[in-house]
C-alpha cells in the first residue's frame, strides 16, 4: 500500500506523469467506481463523460485499488479513490486526493502514509475573487485519518 503514497498538487496536476501506466477502465467496473463514489444522479445515471483510470492494484483475496476519476464539475473536478474490492464488489473505499477547481476556489487533498495500516489526508482551499481576479486567502480544513484494514476502511477525524 505505501508504494501508492504520497500523493500531491503535482501528482494531481499531471496524473499521467505520475501515473503512466494507467488503465481506462470502460465496462461494469467503471459503473461499479462511479455509483460506489456518488457519481450517479438522482436518477441513477451516469455521466458519459465521466472517466475513471485504474491507476494500481495489489493483487489479492481482497485487493487494495487506486482509482482516478476525472468528474465534470467545474473546471476541473479530479479524485483519487482507495478501494478494496472482491472481484466487482467494492468492500470498502474513501477517497484519498482530490483537486477540484473553479473561478472562484481551488480545494486540494493530498495524502500520505503514515503508518503501516494508516493514510493521513490534509486538506486545503485557496480562495480567490473572480471579478477583481485575486487570490483571498488559504483556508487550511480539517485533517482525516483512515485506517485501512483487510475487510474495511476505518475514518478518524483529527
Amino acid at each position: 500500500m505505501a508504494s501508492f503514497f504520497p500523493i500531491g498538487e503535482k501528482d494531481m496536476l499531471e496524473p499521467d506523469i505520475r501515473w503512466p501506466e494507467r488503465k481506462q477502465v470502460d465496462d461494469t467496473l467503471r459503473e461499479v467506481v462511479l455509483r460506489n463514489t456518488g457519481y450517479a444522479d438522482s436518477l441513477g445515471n451516469l455521466d458519459k463523460r465521466i472517466r475513471v483510470w485504474l491507476l494500481s492494484e495489489c493483487p489479492g483475496d481482497t485487493a487494495y485499488s487506486l482509482f482516478l476519476v476525472n468528474g465534470t464539475e467545474g473546471d476541473r473536478d479530479d479524485a483519487v479513490w482507495l478501494m478494496l474490492r472482491q472481484g466487482n464488489a467494492i468492500v470498502a473505499r474513501t477517497m484519498v486526493a482530490a483537486l477540484q477547481t473553479s473561478c472562484e476556489s481551488t480545494f486540494l487533498r493530498g495524502s500520505q502514509v503514515i503508518g503501516s495500516d494508516t493514510i493521513e489526508m490534509r486538506q486545503l482551499t485557496h480562495v480567490f475573487d473572480c471579478a477583481a481576479d485575486t487570490f483571498l486567502r488559504t483556508d487550511t480544513l480539517t485533517s482525516v485519518r483512515v485506517r485501512v484494514h483487510a475487510d474495511h476502511i476505518e475514518d478518524i477525524l483529527e
